[in-house]
């Protein structure tokens, strides 16, 4: 393998349109790395084309966390980039080689692939093909975005042929498989996939088929990173949902945002300092050990410092889920087990009061016909709290009191010839009054004789009665 000028030393990688090998220059030995196009593909005016409008957009883009174009290379009727050599990993393969639970220093490799996305969008450039092999992690913790392949500027025409979808699917927004022009907030959302897989493991969307990603990027909700790593905090979680809504318009308005999010995490989370040294390859023992001693007392902390459960109940599931051994654990559950319960807020009374007025003028718009869309289930408040559940132990040296199993209640307040299935169980008609079911979010679907079926939510606190009402006929 000859390429005039260079001495090549191996194979990178291979894509669908170019490899990239390592080499070193004969004019000056300094080390690159050589994008070169599929020979046949060079020839293609169009995939020329978009070979010059990537060297004209990383020309202009230069960044810690960029790749930095070198130049161009010809050879006879191949084409390529000369660009920055970058000696490290791709992100699945640093992930594969960081096996711990740690979040932070998942979150400083994030903060630093939106600091990436803000430089680029802030020249009117979005890369339109995010994905974790376009993401490298060099050995010295420097992550580094590349592969701007498929970059356009804002302002510019795209050149993708008619029907043809650029990029990974998996990590593609909605409006993009739709075939609409993406924007910078399409890059936000190809970030919180990115971001939902690098901090849970799994993809927020995994089904066998091309069709069936597409039908679920398109329709399904996203279960919350939180269900699935209960150690994620409200913040992050909260991050990612946003990143990861439907309508780029509610995603968030830059990736400096995004940026400055996860460095406000990293800050409260007290390890910023280890974060750095937690990413670099090999993993460092001795700064992994600091750190998980660290978080413990971080952890243990913010337990013992929380003023209501909204604080303490994130910090002791962060604490059994990451140190499942630690001796403050029983104390801490004890105490969650001794908190007073915590009153209603005003808040949830006058939504609970606006639910009920709502309620009992429902059955003004429920469907004369089928062709008519069902007015939406009314529902009770929804719970202010929501986090994963916790075994509460009492402490040893009180006797043990045993405890009943959480329960709360529903009441349906609805007329005689409507059917009511909770969760896939039919609700007998001498139970409507007082349904009893566990605290939490409840499925709902209401059906009546002739008129397509009502389906929806219902919240449960504990010992809490939950309203469902619609009024009879008039």
């Amino acid at each position: 393998m000859e390429i005039q000028g260079y001495q090549i030393h191996r194979r990178i990688g291979v894509g669908a349109t170019s490899e990239v090998l390592a080499a070193t220059r004969l004019d000056n030995g300094n080390k690159v790395a050589l994008k070169r196009f599929n020979p046949i593909i060079a020839h293609d005016p169009d995939m020329r084309r978009r070979l010059e409008l990537e060297a004209e957009t990383l020309e202009g883009l230069q960044h810690p966390n960029i790749v930095a174009l070198k130049g161009i290379f010809q050879d006879g009727d191949t084409w390529g980039l000369e660009l920055e050599m970058v000696d490290g990993v791709s992100l699945p393969e640093w992930q594969q080689n960081h096996p711990t639970q740690l979040l932070e220093p998942r979150l400083w490799v994030l903060a630093q692939i939106a600091q990436a996305l803000a430089a680029a969008h802030t020249q009117g450039i979005i890369h339109r093909d995010l994905k974790p092999e376009n993401i490298l992690v060099a050995d010295v913790g420097v992550v580094k975005l590349t592969d701007f392949g498929l970059a356009r500027t804002l302002t510019r025409a795209t050149i993708t042929r008619s029907g043809v979808l650029l990029g990974s699917l998996a990590f593609m927004p909605p409006e993009v498989l739709r075939l609409e022009d993406a924007s910078a907030r399409s890059d936000i959302y190809s970030f919180g996939v990115i971001a939902y897989q690098l901090l849970t493991g799994v993809l927020p969307y995994d089904a066998e088929s091309p069709q069936g990603i597409i039908k679920q990027i398109g329709e399904n909700s996203i279960v919350s990173p939180q269900q699935k790593a209960p150690h994620i905090s409200a913040r992050i979680n909260a991050l990612l949902m946003a990143c990861l809504e439907k309508d780029p318009q509610s995603r968030p308005a830059s990736a400096w945002h995004i940026q400055a999010e996860l460095m406000q995490e990293l800050l409260e989370s007290g390890l910023i300092k280890l974060a750095p040294l937690l990413v670099v390859t090999p993993l460092s023992s001795l700064a992994l050990s600091e750190a998980l001693s660290l978080k413990h007392q971080t952890l243990v902390k913010n337990c013992e410092t929380a003023t209501h459960n909204a604080q303490r109940i994130p910090a002791l599931n962060a604490l059994r889920t990451l140190f499942p051994d630690s001796e403050a654990l029983p104390a801490l559950m004890g105490a969650l087990a001794q908190a007073p319960v915590e009153k209603k807020s005003r808040r949830s009374l006058i939504l609970f009061l606006v639910l009920l007025l709502i309620g009992t003028t429902s059955y003004v718009f429920w469907p004369r016909s089928v062709e008519i869309k069902p007015a939406p289930v009314v529902v009770a408040p929804v719970v202010t709290l929501q986090a994963a559940p916790v075994e509460i132990v009492k402490p040893v040296e009180k006797p043990v009191v045993k405890k009943t199993a959480p329960v709360g209640f529903i009441r349906f307040e609805v007329p005689d010839d409507i059917k009511i299935v909770v969760d896939g169980t039919e609700v007998p008609k001498n139970s409507l009054g007082r349904w009893r079911v566990a605290p939490g979010t409840h499925r709902l679907r209401m059906l009546r004789e002739g008129y397509s079926p009502i389906e929806g939510e219902v919240h449960v606190k504990e010992n809490d009665v939950s309203v469902v009402r619609i009024g009879e006929a008039p």
